[in-house]
């Protein structure tokens, strides 16, 4: 079995704060378990998760794509 990661492992992996992650466990947007009273996830749970949302890459996320480059709205 995989390890179990914390709020704050996921966090640091999709590029967003520990209070974003928690937000989205409330509103059980992102895949979870509970063990003895704290939050763990799978990270193939949540790679899976990110590849079933439509235009998103785990890259974009974490911000290793070349799409994240700075770029220029004008």
């Amino acid at each position: 079995m995989e390890r179990l990661l914390n709020t704050k492992d996921i966090a640091m992996l999709l590029g967003r704060s520990e209070g974003a992650i928690r937000n989205l466990v409330l509103r059980r947007q992102i895949p979870f378990r509970k063990v003895a009273g704290r939050l763990g996830f799978i990270k193939t749970e949540i790679e899976d998760w990110i590849k079933a949302a439509p235009g998103v890459r785990i890259e974009e996320l974490n911000g290793t794509g070349a799409e994240n480059s700075r770029r220029s709205y004008r």
